[in-house]
């Protein structure tokens, strides 16, 4: 897995579209996940996942290469857990009461 995330990477970052859209693919549902722990609503957590889906799709040529310290199945939920700095409209908002 680690390695086809990788690949996928780069083939990204070189411009493929086809590798960008299956990292984005396998990207989304974790993202997600997380933003929905994070925000506790499911149309808040839909907004912040377009969001960081948004950075990471404009920012690839920054991606690092994937390695030991910083694991390609791990920078999803790396964009995901910066959700207050990325979306301070978003940050704003108080978590729903249970």
């Amino acid at each position: 897995m680690h390695d086809d995330l990788s690949a996928l990477a780069a083939a990204a970052q070189n411009g493929s579209k086809d590798a960008l859209e299956a990292l984005i693919g396998a990207a989304q549902q974790p993202i997600y996940n997380l933003a929905l722990r994070m925000l506790q609503r499911p149309m808040d957590a839909e907004d912040a996942t377009q969001e960081i889906l948004i950075k990471l799709i404009t920012h690839k040529t920054t991606w690092q290469r994937c390695s030991g310290s910083s694991p390609c199945q791990h920078w999803p939920q790396v964009g995901a857990a910066t959700l207050p700095n990325s979306s301070p409209r978003l940050a704003r908002r108080k978590p729903a009461t249970p």
